[in-house]
């Protein structure tokens, strides 16, 4: 697989879906700054699960677009990490840092896994 073909796998094939995706990481971006400086309680007290979530979801989307094993395993340690912040409720902010940082370093180490289709190839 070259890298242009990473570069369509990874994109949408239409600019409406494109455009989805701009929007929804400008509203979290918005929606995270709106509850540090405004202090809205109940987004300063669900940060880190909605950070959790944003980022399973992006890992989701990108095993479903490269066809990934590595990306399916990353949205799910996201997704746990969810489910477990409940029990952890004075270190979720470690928590939330500490899994978004190894999974960034699994990343970086680990070569990724992509299993093109069958229409990838001409041949």
């Amino acid at each position: 697989m070259t890298t242009f073909d990473l570069h369509d796998a990874l994109l949408p094939q239409n600019p409406e879906a494109l455009a989805i995706q701009a929007l929804g990481g400008l509203y979290s971006l918005h929606l995270t700054a709106y509850g540090v400086v405004e202090g809205v309680v109940f987004i300063l007290t669900n940060l880190c699960p909605i950070w959790l979530a944003l980022c399973a979801l992006g890992y989701g989307l990108m095993s479903v677009g490269m066809r990934s094993h590595a990306f399916t395993a990353a949205s799910l340690v996201h997704s746990v990490a969810i489910i477990a912040m409940p029990f952890q409720a004075h270190w979720q902010l470690m928590d939330t840092g500490l899994v978004i940082a190894y999974t960034l370093f699994f990343f970086s180490v680990i070569p990724w896994d992509m299993q093109a289709s069958e229409t990838d190839n001409p041949c």
